[in-house]
């Protein structure tokens, strides 16, 4: 009778059964085509108990279900003006919910000539006048009500759903009226509940006074018919008395809101000719105040029909319109409760279970739950460029590790090789071994061996397994997709972008208790191995089912790798110490093969001490490849800094024995693209200076597959506290690094709006204007497998953290400066992109040494006679460079040097 797809499963609804269908089973079409395995959703004693289900035809031919086409599209059955009030098994005896709607009083009215007999009517109190009869301005109030009818029974307290009718079709004008649609469509506690309200013209006195009404006033009715002659009877009565709960006035003109007292009735008399309404208050003359003029449409308190005003209070005041009323709209107000079901047995997630659809990352979206005692948990908002120019918000990340104080995020690396990027999201975490911080892998795109068909067009067809690029996003056919098929139907495809690092095939430590689908990955017996076909619940460990892995995927999805497990056997960075803080600082390089780390751990003697964990992508998972600590450069006696001393000379060795000492160690971090050099910021670390700061280079030797120190970095210029490597960028042929407190020189011109500038010797003599810890930024450039200084960046503008952030692209480098003051003085924060012509250098090379021969290796020289194979004459050779000079000349000296061994006195 009716088919529900999703995905890859189907719920059929059925009518017409012959025989009785197992609980399971097999379903066949015509005995022949096999569809699957089914199960049913309610046994055939339930089904019969429930009555079964209402089929709402949404459909245009009511009597032809195929006039309504989907287009594979997803669609929403509508059950317009269908409504049931609660649903309670038979044994439920407790009373039903409430469901009250404004239409079942309207209908048993039908029509109507007078306000009294209205009972769709909805207002706020906001008005323009003044209870004491002066000046007339806005009376603002937080106060709405809700006529009810008398079929309805609600308490001053309760809690209530009240909803307006509003839809495509019938659209309500709540701005006009002064109403918020958001704010009367919700839950409301009902504060009071009053009768009516009553309209009448206050009548002055013969000094030109009127008596007024209050809050707590007592009124009743004065009816006064006429009399034989058609003049008002000498005789009056009342029929109704009540309390004023509300008093609104626009100079005579007065509404009150009433509650009726008991034993009341409020009707009005035959032959009526005068209504007037008398205040009755303790120890005063009981007054006439004024007349009701139109009884039936004035007095507005109820019938055998119309119930009371249901009292309402907004959290904010009404706007005072021309007419606060809305009349004659379908509302209704109902309470609900959930009651706990029957319970089933649990119903884990597995890929076979078609209860649950797999996702690859946890988003923040506006149908998401708020989840409270969370803060500062960190989320990550992904953009993506459009052509224009201007970016468009893709999605928001949030960890699959919640908790407060993670701050994931606070640090972000991309990697992009061709078209699939890498993302590393750092948590700072909130330190400890408890919760040290970590790096959670996302990726997006494709890689060369998928099957990527380029960008999706809905007139083409797809085979399963193809990728396609819509907007930036990649999504992935689940079978073979037709014509016409929208992007965003989840039955045909599967959106694959930005997906968490971990294998979505894994699935933990193998459990008897879960079914396993075709190529479902699992642990056992610290190894890992893949279903070549789907395992049910119970069955054992079957090697004949169980391939063991061929390749390493990753089955984290995160760093540190603190689980115990080690599939791979490889090297786990989980030191006994325990880590302090992961993700201190981290790079990444553009390929995304090669991932450094700062780690922060106690020490032997429970000082906080840094090491840099170098991961190298093998397969899908990082794995730890070298860990360098501070004592792998600061101890002399090491390999590493033994080979760096060999390599200078002697007037850079006492500046190299001088920067040894302690410091905070990898501060800072940052990685040239290809990942063969990084730099290592120390910019607290005492140098020739207190807190200096140096950088220290590290290159990758290929003959030992391991990173070398090969490089020790020191500000030019040289300053006391300046902070060197507090923020770098390695970028293709050039390392920018920033001192957060260095001095900028800026040149004192004279003269420069002329013509010709005034200079001084020549330009041998110049003035600076020195800008005390504004910030510098260095340029270093490579040279010979060495960085070399090239230049220092000026900015005249700035006043402070100038290189607070550096970016380094082509040929372009960006400079931050969150703090900045923009010429309007109220913008904080400036960016500072300096170029240069793509291709050019600080420096050039003019001309190289020629590699001279190794004499050493000479045994000697001949004239050969090739045809007769016979030496001719043994001869001499010279190389006085090297200081091999003649033979007979070298037999009369007895002693040579390198260097001049004269010592002179001038």
């Amino acid at each position: 009778l009716y088919a529900v797809n999703d995905v890859d499963s189907v719920t059929l609804y059925l009518s017409g059964t012959e025989g009785v269908f197992d609980p399971s089973g097999e379903l066949f079409v015509n005995d022949e085509n096999f569809v699957g395995i089914y199960e049913q959703l309610l046994s055939e004693n339930e089904a019969e108990s429930a009555g079964g289900f209402w089929m709402i035809m949404t459909y245009p031919d009511e009597f032809d279900p195929t006039s309504f086409k989907y287009e594979n599209a997803i669609q929403f059955d509508n059950g317009t003006g269908l409504v049931y009030r609660d649903l309670k098994p038979a044994s439920d005896l407790s009373a039903p919910n409430l469901y009250y709607n404004i239409q079942d009083t309207v209908q048993e009215i039908g029509q109507f000539a007078t306000e009294r007999n209205r009972v769709s009517w909805i207002s706020h109190l906001s008005y323009f006048g003044d209870p004491e009869g002066e000046e007339n301005t806005d009376q603002l109030s937080k106060i709405w009500v809700a006529r009810l009818g008398t079929g309805v029974s609600v308490a001053t307290g309760a809690e209530v759903e009240f909803r307006v009718y509003d839809s495509v079709n019938h659209s309500v004008d709540f701005e006009a009226v002064g109403f918020d649609k958001e704010q009367v469509n919700s839950k409301h506690v009902v504060e009071d509940l009053w009768d009516g309200y009553i309209d009448v013209e206050l009548t002055p006195t013969q000094q030109g006074e009127v008596f007024t009404l209050e809050e707590g006033d007592v009124v009743e009715n004065v009816q006064t018919p006429f009399n034989a002659q058609g003049g008002l009877s000498i005789t009056s009565q009342s029929t109704g008395t009540a309390k004023v709960v509300h008093v609104q006035r626009q100079f005579n003109n007065v509404r009150v809101y009433v509650k009726i007292e008991d034993g009341t009735t409020w009707n009005k008399i035959n032959n009526l000719a005068l209504a007037r309404l008398r205040r009755i208050r303790i120890n005063e003359p009981n007054r006439i105040i004024g007349v009701i003029n139109d009884y039936d449409n004035d007095v507005a308190v109820g019938t055998l029909r119309v119930g009371k005003l249901a009292v309402f209070h907004a959290e904010s005041d009404f706007p005072v319109v021309n007419s606060p009323v809305l009349i004659e709209e379908e509302y209704y107000l109902y309470n609900e409760d959930v009651t706990p079901g029957i319970e089933r047995e649990a119903n884990p997630p597995f890929k076979l279970n078609r209860d649950y659809s797999q996702v690859y990352n946890i988003v923040y979206d506006e149908h998401g739950v708020p989840v409270t005692g969370y803060e500062q948990e960190g989320a990550v908002a992904v953009y993506r460029r459009r052509v224009n120019g201007t970016y468009e918000l893709v999605n928001i990340l949030v960890s699959e590790y919640r908790g407060s104080n993670r701050r994931f995020g606070n640090k972000v690396r991309i990697a992009q090789f061709d078209n699939f990027y890498t993302l590393l999201i750092g948590s700072e975490g909130a330190s400890g071994e408890l919760a040290p911080g970590s790096i959670e892998i996302y990726r997006h795109g494709v890689r060369s061996t998928d099957q990527f068909t380029g960008p999706h067009n809905s007139i083409n067809s797809y085979a399963r397994n193809d990728i396609v690029v819509y907007r930036d996003s990649y999504y992935k056919a689940l079978h073979s997709v037709p014509m016409d098929i929208d992007i965003n139907n989840r039955s045909y495809w599967e959106n694959i972008s930005w997906y968490r690092g971990k294998d979505k095939n894994y699935r933990g430590e193998f459990s008897l208790d879960y079914d396993y689908a075709q190529n479902s990955v699992v642990a056992y017996q610290g190894k890992l191995y893949r279903a070549m076909t789907n395992v049910v619940a119970n069955a054992g460990f079957n090697e004949n089912v169980w391939t063991p892995l061929s390749t390493k995927i990753d089955y984290l999805g995160y760093l540190p790798n603190l689980t115990c497990n080690a599939f791979y056997d490889e090297e786990v960075f989980n030191p006994l110490e325990g880590i302090s803080q992961f993700s201190y600082s981290f790079d990444v390089s553009d390929n995304g093969e090669v991932l450094i780390v700062t780690s922060r751990q106690a020490g032997p003697d429970s000082a906080l001490e840094n090491k840099i964990v170098v991961y190298r992508l093998d397969g899908e998972k990082y794995l730890v490849d070298q860990v360098i600590s501070p004592i792998d450069i600061d101890d002399i006696s090491t390999p590493e800094m033994q080979q760096y001393l060999a390599n200078i000379d002697r007037s850079a060795l006492v500046r190299a024995l001088d920067s040894i000492g302690a410091g905070p160690w990898a501060t800072t971090m940052s990685m040239n693209p290809t990942g063969t050099h990084f730099a290592v910021g120390l910019p607290t670390k005492d140098s020739n200076k207190a807190i200096q700061g140096t950088v220290y280079v590290f290159t990758f030797e290929p003959n030992k597959g391991k990173f070398i120190f090969s490089q020790i970095l020191r500000s030019p210029n040289n300053e006391e506290v300046e902070k060197f490597g507090s923020s770098m960028y390695f970028g293709d042929d050039n390392l920018v690094i920033a001192s957060l407190n260095g001095d900028q020189k800026i040149p004192v011109t004279f003269d420069a709006s002329l013509e010709r500038e005034t200079t001084f010797d020549n330009k041998f003599t110049t003035f600076n204007n020195i800008i005390i810890d504004t910030g510098a930024v260095y340029v270093y450039e490579h040279l010979n497998d060495k960085m070399v200084y090239a230049e220092q960046f000026r900015y005249d503008l700035a006043s402070r953290d100038f290189g607070n952030v550096v970016v380094a692209h082509s040929n372009h480098i960006y400079l931050g400066m969150p703090s900045q003051i923009a010429d309007d003085s109220s913008s904080a924060g400036t960016i500072a992109d300096f170029r240069k012509s793509p291709g050019t250098f600080a420096w050039k090379q003019k001309r190289s040494q020629v590699i001279p021969v190794d004499v050493n290796r000479i045994n000697g020289a001949m004239l050969y006679n090739k045809r007769k194979n016979r030496v001719i004459a043994y001869v001499d050779y010279i190389d006085a460079v090297q200081g091999k000079i003649a033979g007979p000349a070298e037999q009369e000296i007895t002693y040579k040097t390198g260097f001049d061994p004269a010592v002179y006195n001038a």
